[in-house]
C-alpha cells in the first residue's frame, strides 16, 4: 500500500489486478484448447447456458453441449477463410 493512499483504494486495485491476471489465464487456456481443436477443454470453460453472439446475429443463449457440436465445424469453416483466433492483447476497464 502507498503511504497516503487509502486502504480501500488499495485494496480495490489489488483485486482488479488479480481479476486481470484470472482473465488472461481463461484467454489463454482459451487459445490452447483451441489451437490444439480440445474440444473437451473448450467445454470446461463454458457454463451449462451461456450468452453467444454470432456474427451478424441477434444475442442468444446457448446450451454448452449443442455449441461444443459445432465447435469443430466452426474451426474448419474459419481455416477455409484464412481465419484463426489468437490473443492478441488483452485491455480491461473498470466498470463503475
Amino acid at each position: 500500500m502507498v503511504q497516503g493512499q487509502p486502504k480501500l483504494l488499495w485494496i480495490n486495485e489489488q483485486m482488479n489486478e488479480q481479476m486481470n491476471q484470472r482473465v488472461k489465464a481463461f484467454f489463454l487456456e482459451f487459445e490452447g484448447a483451441n489451437a490444439s481443436s480440445d474440444v473437451t477443454g473448450i467445454g470446461d470453460l463454458y457454463a451449462q447456458t451461456f450468452m453467444f453472439l454470432p456474427a451478424q446475429m441477434a444475442l442468444r443463449w446457448s446450451i454448452k453441449e449443442d455449441f461444443l457440436k459445432v465447435v469443430p465445424k466452426m474451426k474448419v469453416h474459419f481455416a477455409s477463410l484464412g481465419l484463426e483466433l489468437k490473443l492478441r492483447s488483452r485491455r480491461s476497464k473498470s466498470v463503475p
